[in-house]
């Protein structure tokens, strides 16, 4: 915490800042970066964001340093809370740019699919599909009820049965192979 003297300076520092006094600011960074910037690590926990942060800072102290009221507080309070807001309004916005950025990607995931299996599953009803299941191999029907009823891409049914990827592929392409035999309307 800055001594008394140290606050009469700062509130001098701040006042011609507010009239534009390039070297004012000067001073008061020389003076109060380590303040500043040991208040934004806390927050950021990171030594280049939180460069970039107390950076900003200083620019907001550019641009308000008019608004700064020692009425209200001292001025090493006035500079903290405007670093520490600004460490947190970029913490919430790698939030919120993280959810968004996880929203697109789901947004944008297909998985794979097979358009014969899909025009069978539209064609038919459920329980003929449960029935002629019953005619796959058990490796074959989990693979494609994993696929097709859980929702699953290749790899997760592949991680959930411990089977690599081509392998759940393959028992799918067998099975699909097999259901379009025995569902094949017969011919005249």
């Amino acid at each position: 915490m800055p001594d008394v003297d140290e606050r009469v300076r700062y509130a001098v520092l701040l006042t011609r800042i507010a009239h534009r006094d390039e070297a004012a600011l000067a001073d008061l960074i020389l003076m109060t970066h380590h303040l500043l910037f040991a208040a934004v690590v806390r927050v950021l926990g990171d030594h280049a964001r939180s460069e970039e942060a107390v950076q900003e800072t200083y620019v907001q102290i550019w641009d308000t340093a008019a608004l700064f009221d020692a009425d209200r507080g001292s001025p090493h309070a006035w500079m903290s809370t405007l670093a520490r807001r600004r460490a947190i309004d970029r913490v919430r916005s790698d939030t919120s740019s993280s959810k968004r950025d996880t929203a697109y990607h789901a947004a944008q995931y297909h998985r794979d699919h097979d358009e014969v299996f899909e025009s069978v599953m539209t064609s038919l009803d459920a329980d003929t599909v449960a029935r002629e299941l019953v005619e796959l191999t058990a490796l074959q029907r989990v693979a494609i009820e994993l696929i097709y009823f859980s929702g699953l891409s290749y790899t997760e049914a592949g991680l959930r049965l411990g089977v690599p990827k081509a392998t759940v592929k393959t028992r799918v392409r067998d099975g699909i192979q097999k259901l379009r035999v025995h569902m094949a309307p017969a011919s005249t």
